[in-house]
């Protein structure tokens, strides 16, 4: 596999490494390379991370990959900590899914920036993200849904949610069955104590609709999935694990899942077959999740 290796690309919705506010625009570094091929690997954090957290938690799922994803791969940047102090932060998260929403938009922008539309191709994205990051790929996708024009969702990888069931379900603000990727996968964990103990009281103040707090499932996706809610050709997959909440970027099972719906996947040949087949007949890992290829599993 690839040893430790930087980003070629990093946009950031950022001010300061640890809390602050979100900037007026996305900046790239370097300046000029998003959007020069055909496809986009996006990379997206979740909440309560520092931008050095970021780039550990993109380092240790891009170095488990067999596919360079270098000339691809963007990594985003975003202040889903509202303070420096991480225990703080952590209390605040009933504030942080309305800078998730304003930095998707900010994104959406970059995205139709002149600098960036006007190199006049279409543009195929792969969104890989993680908790409250998640909700900012949806709302993402649904701003590039929402438009005509050169960005296609190939696939929407979402691990550990933090979304509610009721955002995303049929007919719903964020109806991921509409605003999905071409795939998408949903990585959910019953294990999942954070979301389990704290994301209900976190979004108490959120609301989608006046049948919402009566007949919604208020739960986190990254708890749930989207269980009978699956469609037609698999296009649509939950995938439940026994993951904790910060074990996603790390997990090698993952990682292999992903990569085999990515662009220009160099995995050796006895790694290449159907993940979904994979995952509903490898059944030998201790935790109850799919071994790739017999591998140990112990990290």
């Amino acid at each position: 596999m690839a040893t430790l290796r930087p980003s070629l690309s990093e946009l950031s919705a950022r001010v300061k490494d640890k809390g602050g506010d979100y900037a007026d625009f996305i900046a790239e570094s370097p300046i000029g390379i998003f959007g020069t091929g055909e496809n986009v690997t996006l990379l997206i954090h979740g909440f309560n991370v520092s931008y050095q957290g970021g780039q550990k938690a993109y380092r240790d799922f891009t170095d488990q990959l067999f596919t360079d994803t270098r000339q691809q791969e963007h990594w985003f940047f975003w202040p889903g900590d509202l303070s420096k102090w991480a225990p703080i932060s952590a209390l605040l998260y009933s504030e942080t899914p309305k800078r998730a929403v304003a930095c998707a938009d900010l994104l959406r922008m970059f995205l139709n920036a002149p600098s960036v539309v006007q190199k006049g191709r279409s543009i195929n994205l792969y969104i890989v993200a993680h908790s409250l990051g998640c909700r900012l790929a949806l709302e993402l996708c649904k701003l590039l849904n929402d438009q005509t024009g050169r960005y296609r969702i190939k696939l929407l990888a979402l691990m550990a949610p933090a979304v509610p069931v009721n955002l995303v379900t049929q007919r719903a603000r964020l109806d991921i069955a509409k605003y999905g990727g071409e795939k998408t996968l949903i990585f959910s964990s019953k294990w999942d104590v954070p979301l389990g103990l704290f994301f209900r009281p976190g979004q108490a103040g959120e609301s989608f609709g006046w049948s919402d707090k009566l007949f919604g499932n208020r739960g986190a996706l990254g708890r749930h999935g989207l269980k009978n809610n699956n469609h037609a050709e698999r296009r649509l997959i939950d995938i439940p694990t026994k993951l904790g909440h910060s074990d996603y970027w790390t997990d090698p099972f993952v990682a292999e899942y992903i990569e085999q719906l990515l662009p220009n996947n160099r995995r050796p040949d006895h790694f290449r077959k159907d993940p979904i087949q994979r995952f509903e007949t490898i059944r030998d890992d201790p935790l109850g999740r799919p071994n790739p290829a017999g591998r140990n599993s112990e990290r």
